[in-house]
């Protein structure tokens, strides 16, 4: 016989030997139910699966099961496990999977092991399935004597191939017992609630890891296909519950489309016709004219008024926040009311699945989530059921979270929920109410939950908040991080020793003590003791390095850091290529290879849980930091040996970096730097038009930008950036002669390209436009560059007027040039723009000739009196007197 880790015990649950004795007793005898009696307890059965109230009475033969029904529907899990019945299963819990089997095996056989028998172990194990989704995810806790009816089950016994569930788990044993009881029943009911258990046993297991993942969704579609089977005949909504579970189990193993296809055939079989529409609306407070905006077209009519039911609270924005509670549309159309509360549940349901497939097929960024935003909204309209509410609720805390605008509203949200399940306050939804749609929606566990709280006020700058809720979940290396950053070094340091007594050679802890000592020492000592293997030790001797100056050594120390962070990817990478076509057993087996090798490289189980998801990799945000690090200084190497191939190193870094962190600004505008030394010029534009998306107020970036597209000849484009550099000018201080070359080369690029084109003809309107932006808005500088500036603005002038002016402009400019006697260049470029400036006197007035000759005057005189040698500066002087003694001849 087996151990309790093995795979094939679990899956199958083994029966085991059907001739081992639980109970001495003799089968009871007595009649197996008629087909019209089992037709009535299949309403019975669809009743409890869905979550409704049991009014239905079932025959004799069914009596037991149709009781232990009604009980689970009143939330009684606890007397329909401690029935004498099932004492020979639940007593004495057995140290093996297969034992369990054997007893359910046996108490089918005692029970004639015909349709009542199956009836009974289904009921049975609904109840036990009922506790611990309760206990662990919809909340509230369970009573401490309903608890201990399960206690005695080892956690252990829902190891799958070595993947233990989670520390953090409630009631494990009550898992246990619904796997078993519901895999002895195996048809009809059980196996729409097998689908529900193997689910729940997937999401409570630390790591999820390949070979995990796909043994479950191999036992999950077998039973998916026979619950399909069974409810043939059954109502429209009925099929489209199971179908958006059966969506959400592919969604949590991380199947090729995460249940999309499920998702669709739920709303077509439900005739829900939930689609993205824009209409004019309203988003903030002090929003004037109306802008489209996203929302949910449904083609339901309005049915009288939807009931409504307990929900729980929502929090309200901040009152300095800016943003409406709802967008404020003009037509006021809201959602379709429903009579039928459990319809408008189901449609809200729907509307998530939708929602998360947007979040699965789309990148992380903003416009996703003002594509998922629509969903949220919708489902929030219609009030009805506990749990949907709190789902569509915690969906849009997590959008929020992204806005500065809604991230404490979103924080103090998270809480709410986190709190409603470990306590029940009057008024909120009873523990059975919550339960009917708990399997539909994508709702985290009470231990996730904590986490996502936790980070959420850590954010927010709450770091003692943060910390307490850290220590739910035993992150004792982020509790003592918490510590430390809110001045808390005394409880820091409490909390490490106490951890340190009982693991004196934890890596994650050694390196916490390193960090609030300022010791290197501990730091290679983690390094050594997790057998150099540690990301954070080795990122903590990085930064040491990097400090100091010391590049080369940083550079290896970093790369050691990113290389234990990157077998995640790794793995995903093969993942990818099993899940695709052309895998071979060699491509599983480095799949097993690696993720073995990333589980021991990671030091706490619930920080790989999110690493290894198959192609859904996450990685902890260090690792981005720690590619930017990484490519810093490689950049800083560049400068002082073999600067091509540090340059190209550098790249990729900062490439893994927004790979991780999209948003990250700095990393893109590093990479743009890194492709333009190295003349790649069209791979830094790309990489400075996201640099400039996240960054838009950085006048440095729209600098770079311009002169990019100078160097690619896109004309538009930069003028554009010149556009925006102006409008940040009271921001960056920085003169328009520092741009000189740019809106030179523009210039140059637009009389190159002059021809009767569209685009030519545009592009020779938007630089009249610049042009006459700059001439109002460009200070007039004091430098070379300024009075270069006014030269070429006074050569494309429109007419003389203007071009006489911008002259005039230009040798006041070289006038007041610093170091004028000294520089020969200077000079020149005076005596030119002097010239220039008599010879656009055409229709001048009598005064501007007068006063443009003692303009003439004081430059031939600055001229003279130049102290540098210049050959033609004589020649020069006359020209400029014989200028200004026309100018006065004619005034």
């Amino acid at each position: 016989m087996q151990d309790s880790s093995s795979d094939d015990e679990l899956f199958g649950v083994g029966l085991g030997d059907l001739s081992v004795a639980v109970d001495d007793d003799s089968a009871a005898d007595v009649a197996e139910p008629s087909a019209a009696e089992l037709e009535t307890f299949r309403a019975v059965e669809l009743a409890c699966l869905e979550g409704r109230r049991i009014d239905t009475e079932a025959g004799a033969a069914l009596s037991i099961a149709s009781g232990w029904y009604a009980k689970i529907g009143e939330g009684a899990y606890g007397a329909v496990i401690q029935d004498a019945l099932l004492k020979v299963v639940i007593e004495r819990p057995p140290l093996k999977v297969s034992a369990i089997a054997d007893r359910c095996q046996a108490l089918m056989t005692r029970r004639g092991g015909q349709a009542r028998a199956r009836a009974e172990l289904t009921a049975a194990g609904a109840a036990c399935l009922r506790l611990y989704q309760q206990a662990n995810y919809s909340g509230p806790l369970p009573s401490d004597e309903t608890l201990k009816l399960v206690e005695g089950y080892a956690p252990k016994l829902l190891d799958v191939g070595g993947d233990a569930p989670s520390p953090f788990v409630t009631a494990p044993g009550a898992l246990t017992l619904a796997l078993a009881l519901l895999e002895a029943a195996e048809t009809g009911a059980a196996s729409w609630w097998l689908v529900r258990a193997k689910t729940l046993h997937a999401r409570c297991l630390v790591t999820g890891s390949h070979r995990v993942c796909g043994t479950f969704i191999e036992s999950v579609n077998k039973h998916a296909a026979a619950a399909r089977t069974w409810l043939a005949g059954a109502s429209n909504d009925t099929r489209a519950l199971l179908e958006l579970e059966i969506g959400l189990a592919e969604h949590f193993l991380d199947e090729p489309g995460r249940g999309r296809a499920q998702f669709r055939e739920a709303a077509s079989i439900a005739s829900l016709n939930l689609t993205l529409e824009g209409s004019m609306g309203k988003r903030t407070k002090f929003q004037v004219d109306s802008k489209p905006q996203l929302r949910i077209a449904e083609t339901t009519t309005a049915e009288g008024t939807t009931p409504t039911a307990p929900v729980p609270e929502s929090s309200e924005l901040n009152e300095d926040s800016v943003l409406l509670e709802d967008v404020a549309f003009d037509d006021q159309r809201r959602r379709a009311n429903v009579k039928d509360a459990r319809r408008a549940a189901l449609t809200s349901c729907v509307a998530l699945a939708l929602c998360l497939d947007v979040k699965n097929t789309n990148p992380d960024d903003g416009l996703t989530n003002d594509q998922m935003r629509p969903y949220v909204a919708f489902a929030l309209a219609s009030p009805v059921d506990w749990l949907v509410h709190s789902a569509a609720l915690l969906q849009r805390c997590r959008i929020e979270a992204h806005s500065v605008y809604s991230a404490d509203r979103a924080a103090l949200q998270l809480e709410v929920l986190a709190n409603q399940h470990v306590s029940q306050k009057p008024g909120d939804a009873s523990p059975q109410d919550r339960m009917q749609f708990a399997s539909c929606v994508d709702y985290p566990s009470r231990w996730e939950l904590d986490g996502e709280v936790a980070h959420a006020m850590a954010s927010l700058g709450a770091f003692v908040s943060a910390a307490e809720r850290f220590k739910r979940i035993h992150e004792w290396d982020l509790v003592i991080e918490l510590y430390a950053a809110a001045g808390r070094r005394e409880d820091a340091l409490e909390v490490l020793n106490r951890e340190l007594e009982q693991k004196p050679d934890h890596p994650r802890l050694l390196c916490a003590l390193g960090d609030l000592r300022d010791d290197a020492t501990l730091h290679e000592r983690a390094w050594t003791k997790s057998e150099c293997r540690d990301w954070r030790a080795a990122r903590s001797l990085a930064r040491r390095h990097m400090n100091k100056g010391r590049w080369s050594e940083a550079c290896a120390w970093y790369d050691e850091t990113v290389l234990t962070q990157c077998l995640f990817l790794k793995f995903s990478e093969l993942q990818l290529r099993v899940d695709g076509v052309g895998a071979t057993s060699r491509h599983r087996d480095a799949v097993d290879a690696v993720a073995r090798e990333s589980t021991r490289l990671v030091w706490e189980p619930r920080q790989f849980r999110d690493g290894v998801r198959a192609t859904q990799v996450k990685i902890r945000p260090q690792a981005s930091q720690s590619w930017f690090d990484l490519g810093c200084c490689r950049m800083r190497l560049a400068d002082v040996s073999d600067e091509k191939a540090q340059l190209g190193k550098a790249a990729r870094a900062f490439s893994r970096c927004v790979q991780h962190e999209p948003d990250c600004g700095d990393a893109w505008a590093n990479l743009a730097a890194c492709r333009l030394r190295s003349g790649q010029a069209a791979m830094a534009k790309n990489a400075l038009d996201r640099a400039v998306a996240t960054r838009p107020e950085d006048w440095r970036l729209w600098e770079n930008l311009s002169r990019c597209c100078c160097m690619l000849r896109r004309t538009q484009e930069a003028m554009v950036a010149i556009n925006r550099l102006l409008d940040l000018s009271m921001v960056s201080k920085r003169p328009v002669g520092a741009i000189l070359d740019v809106i030179l080369r523009v210039m140059e690029l637009v009389d190159e390209e002059s021809d009767e084109s569209f685009n030519s003809q545009r592009c020779k309107e938007v630089l009249d436009e610049l042009c006459l932006r700059l001439d109002t808005e460009a200070p007039a500088g004091a430098d070379r560059a300024s009075a270069t500036l006014w030269s070429a603005l006074a050569e494309r002038a429109e007419d003389v007027v203007t071009c006489r002016v911008r002259r005039a402009k230009a040798v006041r400019a070289y006038l007041n040039a610093e170091g004028l006697e000294r520089e020969e260049k200077l000079l020149e470029g005076l005596s030119n723009a002097a010239l220039a400036l008599s010879k656009s006197m055409d229709g001048a007035t009598a005064k501007e000739r007068a006063s443009t000759a003692l303009l003439l005057r004081s430059v031939a005189a600055r001229v003279n009196a130049a102290t540098c040698e210049w050959a033609a500066k004589e020649e020069r002087v006359v020209s400029i007197n014989g200028a200004a003694d026309g100018l006065e001849a004619a005034a």
